[in-house]
């Protein structure tokens, strides 16, 4: 994440930096589902595109996160196959996203974790 941030920050290639942030999905999709292997199944995602509806089908992403992973995901598939010109807001659009799916996969979670925990800690103690 650091690098395809350090890439749109430089502004020097924002092509280079959409392919960074769909790496950045693409990484993030493989760690959450094994850290959530029921999600598999007896199934093993082959691509990018099958673990994003995989993520959705077991309740990881939203049906319109979802749909923004498949839009990045394509986006960015012409980023590899064509020289179209890629402008730096277009490369802040597909961060934006990378961002926001991000957080619902990794900081959300945790939270929710984290603020159960104290609701019951501060329960258990008898202040709640």
């Amino acid at each position: 994440m650091l690098d395809a941030e350090q890439t749109l920050i430089v502004d020097v290639a924002p092509r280079i930096a959409r392919t960074a942030f769909r790496t950045v999905l693409d990484v993030a999709t493989k760690e959450v589902l094994a850290r959530n292997p029921g999600c598999l199944g007896n199934k093993t995602p082959q691509n990018l595109s099958n673990r994003i509806d995989m993520l959705a089908k077991a309740g990881l992403l939203t049906t319109d996160l979802k749909d923004w992973a498949h839009g990045v995901r394509g986006i960015t598939n012409e980023d590899v196959h064509t020289v179209e010109p890629v402008s730096k807001e277009e490369a802040q659009e597909i961060a934006e996203i990378t961002r926001l799916i991000l957080t619902y996969l990794f900081e959300l979670p945790e939270r929710v974790k984290l603020t159960k925990a104290a609701a019951e800690a501060k329960k258990a103690d008898g202040n709640g």
